[in-house]
């Protein structure tokens, strides 16, 4: 075996000597590095001598391996991969099915409930089983030092003495375990960089002797090369694009002449489809992806779900919305409505094995039936749970019982059976999504082949299912695409590779730290005991790989930077690694950008385009189109719409406006566009996430309890607590909270939701019962006991010259003094308006209209009839049991005079509110003008609005900003 260091520049030289005997075979250290070099030798003819070269006189180093130095044994054939799983799982079966003292004690936990489910190991142990016998030979080598063998050693010992059985029994051997003597010989192989290799130092002995064997390896002189430091990840990605675009539209390289290395591609890889596709750079991104995650394969996994999950309402919503399937077309609209109805009905988990979309769904129907509802309204639930049915002995088929070893085919009938059922024709799937499921039946099928083959051994396989989908998890999908531009690569792939340009982002100190080591299932100390610490330390590949990954090729020159890394990274913080020497301030070339450039040119920074990409022209095509559709139908566009929506909220006799505080004031001040996208639009979030209990739930409960319980009492005097309620008060309030659990609600039509309060009703009436008590406490004790109930959720309107007044009031008393007591229910304190909120400002703003409005609708439209009629306003926390008096006539703490004007305020929003409507004046603005009761402030009201990113007035936007008005403008 010769060794010869050179340089990374001079790998084509060195090539071009030894093509020249058509005896050599060059050796490289992956398929991408190979064929890189295949192509300059192909498209150099000049440098290279040669036009066209014999592909078998070129491989990867794993092919190497399989075709020259194979491991053979007579008379036994190599362990397939697949058999070598079932082994495992036999192996975990056995193991469970022992004494707990007989089974393994450190590697599997051997209580019942861990060692019966530890399928989980199955990967892990698999993985080892090849290390097993140069573990072996460690210990028998270093038996003096090592000393006893610890109860982890034996779990060892116990898997490569149950391993050696089964391959003897079977005739059969484990690659690794068969050391080579020898290689086909007859040929000169030039291996290039085996210091990447993990594996190389288990032929190395092999190589010491022959003669035909030249390894190249780096030398030890190249100098460490540079990174560029990033403040986050957005922004390397974002420059190393720019970079990338400046190479490519300089001439300097074609876009298919680059490669981007990813260390953590998993992460970086919908920030890269994105951000390219964006900034329209070519690319091939050439790392698959597992079967079962983002692509149609992982059908396989939500059909799991659905049955270890106990059709939980995430697992069904997860199958039935999957798109990477085409279902049929007529089951779109009932999966559709199944996933609503369980969203309401809050579908969450099944209790006590029943399953709750049954329950609900039977619960529902009853109940319907019961109230006498039509019939299309019982049929569509009939209909919607016979389709949940139908889902789920579809999905339980493929976990049916498998006493007699024909798992695995029942899940191949189980699959054909719910893809004739749920999904459309063979050719309503996409290319993609036809392979990707092939691809997991045909290795369902080998699965097959070889439980038939090895029928004999009897191995148990606890789940079919369970063990399938470990295999397709594994398996990764590379599709085969004819698409040409920057490739992208994990990193460690194209090191030695001949691209005129290199980048690896996010080269940070964990990311690109290669150390290969054996025996990685042992402790430090066992490492060191066997002597395998020397060789970790000697079998660092780093410095190596990121020196080849820096080489300079004919389009870069030696001062070009490949490396980069984000302080702040998708990961969290990182440092750069410590073999690379660091750049602080990397160029900018924000110049080239054109998104930025096009984001300056809307915002008025620049005059300016730089280019329109052709994504960005299909956008302003599209939205020239619309801007002309609408200029042709403005007045329906606009306004006849909203004269329709307005005139909804008309009184049908008079034609006025009604007007709420709540619903209306708050909405529309300071801000009209608020009121418009809430009340005339109703726009409002669609999500498909459901909870348990929504935060609006138990306040919406408490409620209507109190609303129940003061109904006893209409038009009567409540009774007065003393000290305690007395026994049969006690008993109309449980009553009450009995009734407003059954109460139609949000809630109500969730089985679980109705549990859940059930369990808690104990709490929850302690808690009415505290309300209660306060409520009904004497007047002198600033309670309302003795008062008549006037009415409850009372609805009051009252007719002003050009709109009406409108409101709901939850608990409306009446003291013997004629005069009237409000009451207002909040859930918490945070509902209470704040004191300088109570009255308007000597601006004339008001930002609390509630109890103004209130007070308007009782005491009558003249502030002297609110004196008069109106004793108290007053707010109930229901979560805490307390009273926040908003105005109280008898004990002085209202001025007459403050609220003689916020009365007056009062009328002018309401009218400002009529005149606004009248005109369709709705555009939001903001003024220096402090009494301006439309004045939108951007930082205080829009920051907080929930249509903030419909709306968007924090943002400039075609060059036009937030209206702006001086004191004074007209």
């Amino acid at each position: 075996m010769q060794k010869l260091e050179i340089q990374p520049e001079n790998i084509a030289d060195l090539l071009c000597d030894y093509l020249k005997n058509e005896k050599t075979v060059f050796v490289f250290p992956t398929d991408t590095v190979m064929n890189s070099w295949i192509d300059w030798i192909v498209m150099n003819p000049d440098k290279s001598g040669m036009d066209a070269v014999a592909f078998e006189r070129f491989c990867a180093w794993d092919t190497f391996k399989g075709k020259y130095i194979q491991a053979k044994k007579e008379g036994y054939t190599v362990i397939p991969s697949i058999l070598r799983k079932f082994f495992v799982s036999d192996l975990i079966a056995r193991n469970a099915a022992k004494a707990e003292k007989e089974r393994l004690q450190v590697i599997i936990n051997p209580e019942n409930e861990y060692a019966e489910n530890a399928g989980s190991f199955e990967n892990w142990i698999e993985k080892n089983l090849s290390s097993l016998n140069f573990w072996k030979k460690r210990i028998d080598e270093n038996a003096a030092e090592y000393g006893e063998l610890d109860a982890e050693d034996k779990d060892y010992l116990y898997i490569y003495n149950e391993y050696c059985n089964f391959l003897e029994t079977n005739r059969l051997f484990e690659p690794a375990w068969v050391e080579p003597d020898s290689f086909e010989a007859g040929q000169n192989f030039v291996i290039f960089f085996p210091e990447l290799l993990e594996d190389f130092c288990d032929f190395e002995n092999i190589f010491s002797a022959a003669e035909n064997i030249i390894l190249c390896t780096l030398a030890k002189d190249v100098p460490a090369p540079k990174a560029y430091r990033y403040e986050d990840s957005r922004s390397e990605l974002r420059q190393t694009m720019l970079r990338i675009i400046n190479i490519a539209e300089s001439g300097r390289a074609d876009w298919s002449e680059i490669a981007l290395s990813v260390p953590d591609i998993d992460t970086y890889r919908p920030y890269i489809e994105r951000e390219f596709a964006l900034y329209n750079i070519p690319f091939v991104i050439k790392a698959g992806q597992p079967l079962t995650k983002n692509c149609a394969g992982r059908v396989f996994r939500e059909i799991y779900d659905c049955h270890t999950q106990g059709f939980t309402y995430d697992s069904v919503r997860a199958l039935l919305l999957d798109e990477c399937l085409p279902w049929k077309k007529e089951l779109r609209k009932t999966k559709e409505a199944l996933i609503r109805e369980g969203n309401r009905m809050r579908c969450i988990c099944s209790p006590e094995e029943k399953d709750i979309w049954r329950q609900c769904f039977g619960s529902k129907t009853k109940r319907l039936e019961l109230a006498g509802a039509d019939a299309e309204s019982i049929k569509y639930f009939e209909e919607l749970e016979k389709f949940y049915n139908r889902i789920h002995k579809a999905v339980e088929d493929f976990f049916a019982d498998d006493s007699e070893g024909s798992g695995f085919e029942r899940i191949r009938s189980s699959w054909m059976n719910f893809k004739s059922q749920f999904l459309g024709q063979d050719s309503d799937f996409s290319e993609e999504a036809n392979n990707i499921l092939s691809r997991c039946i045909k290795e369902l099928e080998a699965i097959i082949r070889m439980q038939k083959d090895y029928s004999e051994c009897k191995l148990i396989i606890p789940s079919a299912f369970d063990f399938f989908l470990r295999i397709i998890d594994e398996k990764s999908y590379t599709p085969q695409t004819k698409q040409t531009g920057v490739n992208i690569f994990k990193y460690k792939l194209s090191a030695a590779a001949n691209f005129k340009f290199q980048f690896v982002i996010d080269a940070s100190q964990d990311n690109i730290d290669i150390q290969y080591k054996r025996l990685t299932f042992l402790n430090a100390t066992k490492r060191a005991k066997l002597g395998l610490i020397e060789d970790d330390r000697t079998r660092n590949a780093t410095d190596s790989f990121i020196k080849l990954y820096a080489k300079n090729t004919c389009g870069a020159d030696r001062e070009f930077v490949h490396f980069s890394y984000a302080e702040e990274s998708f990961a969290g913080f990182m440092i750069c690694h410590s073999k690379l020497e660091e750049i602080k301030n990397p160029p900018d070339f924000d110049q080239l950008d054109y998104i930025k450039n096009e984001r300056n040119y809307l915002s008025g920074k620049t005059d300016k385009l730089s280019r329109l990409t052709s994504a960005q022209k299909k956008q302003l095509e599209l939205w020239k189109q619309t801007n002309v559709s609408l200029e042709e139908q403005p007045e329906y566009c606009i306004n006849t719409q909203m004269q329709e929506r307005l005139a909804l909220r008309r009184n049908k006799e008079n034609g006025h406006l009604r007007i709420s505080a709540r619903g209306d004031m708050e909405n529309f001040f300071p801000c009209p566009r608020r009121w418009v996208l809430k009340n005339l639009v109703k726009l409002h979030e669609d999500s498909l996430d459901t909870d348990l209990m929504k935060g609006y739930d138990i306040g919406n409960l408490n409620h209507k309890i109190l609303e129940l319980f003061m109904k006893e009492y209409e038009g009567k005097k409540l009774p007065v607590i003393m000290e305690e309620c007395s026994p049969e008060l006690k008993e109309l309030i449980s009553q009450k909270v009995e009734e407003g659990i059954k109460a139609p609600s949000d809630f109500r039509d969730s089985i679980l939701a109705i549990n859940a309060l059930e369990s808690q009703k104990e709490k929850i009436t302690e808690n009415i019962t505290q309300v209660i008590t306060l409520l009904l406490q004497p007047l002198t004790n600033n309670g309302f006991g003795g008062c008549t109930v006037v009415g409850i959720e009372k609805e009051i309107t009252l007719s002003a010259s050009t709109f009406d007044w409108y409101g709901k009031i939850d608990l409306l008393l009446k003291t013997e003094a004629s005069e009237y007591i409000i009451i207002d229910y909040k859930n918490s304190k945070e509902g209470i308006p704040k004191e300088a909120e109570k009255f308007a400002d000597r601006n004339d703003i008001l930002k609390h209209f509630q109890m103004p409005l209130y007070y308007k609708l009782v005491g009558g439209d003249s502030y002297q009839d609110f004196e008069d009629r109106v004793s108290k306003g007053v707010f109930c926390t229901l979560k805490d049991a307390s009273l926040s008096v908003y105005t109280n006539k008898d004990s002085g703490s209202i001025e007459p005079v403050d609220f003689r004007e916020t009365y007056r305020v009062l009328d002018d929003y309401a009218k400002l509110f009529k005149r606004k409507t009248d005109s369709f004046e709705f555009e939001p603005y903001s003024t220096s003008d402090h009494k301006s009761k439309l004045n939108t402030s951007p930082y205080e009201n829009c920051i907080a609005c929930p249509y903030k990113t419909i709306c968007r007035t924090t943002y400039t936007l075609g060059s036009q900003k937030l209206k702006f008005t001086k004191k004074g403008d007209k």
